[in-house]
């Protein structure tokens, strides 16, 4: 794995091949587990107000996890990794 710059994942995200988009990250899937055998779990996290921030919101919440934290106007872009 390598941490680079918005500028860098802009440009590699741009010249990706058609791929397919799913939410998640490391306590996002422990959650979607935890809701998809029944159990209640709330998610307490912030992403941005963008496309991805949107994305993750809308998907994490039709998995029947909770989550009410406003996105964020102002800061980095919501985080992304390509596989």
């Amino acid at each position: 794995m390598t941490l680079i710059d918005a500028e860098r994942a802009d440009h590699l995200y741009s010249v990706m091949p058609p791929a397919i988009e799913i939410s998640g990250g490391s306590a996002a899937n422990t959650l979607v587990g935890v809701a998809s055998f029944g159990g209640r779990a709330a998610y307490i996290g912030k992403v941005r107000d963008d496309q991805l921030g949107q994305v993750f919101a809308h998907d994490i919440r039709a998995a029947d996890v909770a989550y009410d934290v406003p996105a964020g106007e102002h800061g980095p872009a919501t985080a992304r990794c390509l596989i």
